[in-house]
């Protein structure tokens, strides 16, 4: 039996990730030329991959490192409980994707909105890092943050655990959310497929024009 390759992008950090490909998917053709100029880069995504089995936490931290960003699972619980914070990141498989971050710290709310490429190797420093661009770095009102709470508690984010998938491709584009309130984490994701009007979606759409993005 022939074994399939699994590119994964950004759901490395979903622990229910299952590597599927459907009957009418061809398989990502992989040139040696490809796997040259790119084995630092695959080699990370399958480290990636392949510590995620043993350490979610650890996995998303790194993840995070690349575009300047706190890993929010990775936060000190008690450190933090009086902070919440929330990110929104819009991937897709070949373009680039947008991370959202709306937060209060101390009484004061800030939005923070960047344009994120995928990370690339930086050989001096063994790392990875994305070229990201602030497109949105500012101060929010407290009329503004409760706005936004509003559109987070009228798809009941605050109380859903999971969101269900119904469908699952090869590519595409998806969101995944991020919480962190009341000192826990939770994290939301919507496959890679969905339609349009899914929950998540919805939600990302409604907080784009609240913010008019």
């Amino acid at each position: 039996m022939k074994k399939r390759k699994c590119f994964l992008l950004r759901e490395v950090f979903n622990k229910n990730f299952r590597c599927k490909s459907p009957a009418f998917a061809k398989p990502f053709p992989v040139g040696s030329n490809f796997m040259k100029q790119n084995v630092k880069y695959l080699a990370f995504i399958f480290f990636i991959i392949f510590q995620n089995a043993f350490s979610q936490e650890n996995s998303e931290c790194k993840f995070f490192e690349a575009y300047d960003e706190p890993a929010l699972a990775c936060l000190d619980k008690n450190e933090n409980k009086e902070n919440t914070i929330y990110q929104i990141i819009e991937w897709t498989a070949f373009g680039d994707d947008y991370i959202t971050r709306i937060e209060k710290k101390n009484n004061t709310y800030k939005l923070i909105r960047k344009l994120a490429p995928k990370p690339k190797y930086i050989e001096q420093t063994d790392s990875f890092k994305s070229e990201f661009k602030y497109i949105t770095n500012r101060k929010l009102t407290k009329k503004e943050f409760n706005k936004f709470i509003k559109i987070y508690e009228k798809y009941n984010l605050n109380n859903i655990e999971k969101i269900e998938i119904t469908i699952d491709c090869f590519d595409g584009s998806g969101i995944l959310f991020y919480i962190f309130e009341n000192g826990k984490y939770k994290f939301l994701r919507n496959g890679n497929c969905q339609e349009s009007n899914e929950t998540l979606n919805n939600f990302s759409n409604e907080v784009n024009v609240l913010f008019k993005f």
